[in-house]
């Protein structure tokens, strides 16, 4: 029989950075379906309507959350401030529709990466103090599935945005 030291909100926690990991991995497989980049690039800015979000919209304001949400992370592995998303989440930042497509996918690797390492981190300093590693791991935990809840959301409206783009153009003309 092997016995694990670790503890299960840890183990919850690891699985969760796991997913975090995985998450630009996840996105960028939704848009190898559509295409190569430079050729889905307009497809990547359309907005179908002046008050809709593009791909690349959705895409740069999840890189945003989970930079903000690694942000949190420290602070409250640190405890310097209570859990809070200090992101807006209902407009896309301005201007990431002009940004590179490249640049984009860029930055939603680093966010993963940041976030991934602040909630390792808190798994490996607090593992040490049981109960309050335990504690925190939880904490830590919650806000990694809201932060995997919004990827997901989002990866969602991307591939919808994306079919949508696709559909109107295979319309005649």
């Amino acid at each position: 029989m092997i016995v694990s030291l670790r503890s299960e909100p840890q183990e919850r926690l690891e699985r969760l950075v796991a997913a975090v990991t995985a998450v630009p991995a996840r996105y960028r497989g939704l848009l190898d379906r559509f295409g190569d980049l430079d050729e889905i690039d307009a497809m990547l800015r359309d907005r179908g309507e002046p008050t809709s979000w593009s791909a690349l919209e959705h895409i740069h304001h999840v890189a945003d959350a989970l930079h903000s949400w690694a942000k949190d992370v420290v602070a409250v592995a640190d405890d310097d401030a209570p859990h809070r998303h200090s992101l807006p989440m209902d407009v896309p930042r301005t201007g990431s529709n002009g940004a590179p497509s490249r640049v984009v996918l860029a930055a939603l690797h680093a966010a993963a990466i940041d976030l991934s390492r602040a909630a390792s981190r808190v798994a490996v300093e607090r593992s040490r103090a049981r109960a309050a590693g335990d504690e925190l791991a939880t904490k830590v935990s919650e806000m990694l599935e809201e932060a995997l809840d919004e990827a997901e959301a989002h990866l969602a409206q991307v591939d919808a945005v994306l079919g949508t783009a696709v559909r109107r153009r295979l319309q005649p003309a």
